[in-house]
């Protein structure tokens, strides 16, 4: 009876360690870039594969993955420890599926830290949800370029949810025969089906990820900045 005691607290403490332990080792989802010129969007594949290790970060060769990025890897794994206490049991090896033969550049920090939290939660992101700027030290959510062609390429390749920086949910758009203001939150739900919010940080970011995609207002948090109108001149008679 001893004996077959202490195989069954043996037995419970491997099932609750592994439980403690559990998360998502490998996952992937959709970042979006610009070209050079601002002119056409593409999208590629951000993936993240967790194995047993000390909190030592891995950047894939092919692509060849640049500084700015790498830089943007060790941060979003630091941002994650204020969400998970398992982020030094872990070595991360992030790899970005492109057709470029070199990546760089900070935009993709959002998404990265929400790959990575949303993966040490042992919660998958959903594979029509996406997101696109910069992630600081203390999470919050930095503005990024191109944000309407980024979103308009997410709406064609059946994203639900494209979240974007607090602040640029208002675009100057070049359209065929004028350039206007638009409401992007707005613009993407009425002609695309695309529903963009705006987030200012990975808080907000991780509640809008695993929420209800219909119930959310595209409103809400949005910081509208009016167009500019000039004050009425006062001409001498």
């Amino acid at each position: 009876m001893k004996l077959a005691s202490k195989l069954f607290v043996l037995a419970f403490l491997l099932a609750f360690a592994s439980t403690a332990l559990a998360v998502i080792e490998h996952d992937q989802m959709k970042v979006f870039a610009v070209s050079s010129n601002d002119e056409r969007a593409m999208s590629a594949g951000l993936g993240l594969t967790l194995k047993a290790g000390e909190g030592k970060i891995w950047s894939s060769v092919d692509p060849l993955i640049g500084t700015s990025t790498q830089t943007t890897e060790r941060i979003s794994v630091e941002v994650a420890k204020n969400y998970s206490d398992k982020v030094n049991q872990f070595d991360y090896f992030f790899d970005i599926n492109s057709t470029a033969s070199l990546v760089d550049g900070p935009s993709a920090g959002a998404a990265m830290a929400l790959l990575t939290i949303s993966m040490l939660q042992n919660k998958t992101v959903p594979d029509n949800v996406s997101i696109t700027g910069t992630i600081a030290v203390d999470g919050s959510v930095g503005a990024v370029g191109g944000v309407f062609k980024k979103s308009q390429e997410a709406a064609r390749i059946g994203m639900d949810l494209f979240m974007i920086p607090e602040g640029e949910g208002r675009q100057m758009v070049k359209f065929e025969d004028e350039v206007r203001s638009v409401s992007l939150p707005e613009y993407a739900k009425n002609e695309w089906g695309l529903t963009v919010v705006e987030v200012k940080n990975i808080s907000e970011a991780l509640d809008y990820a695993f929420s209800d995609i219909q119930s959310i207002d595209i409103n809400k948090g949005s910081s509208f900045v009016p167009e500019f109108v000039p004050n009425a001149i006062t001409v001498p008679e």
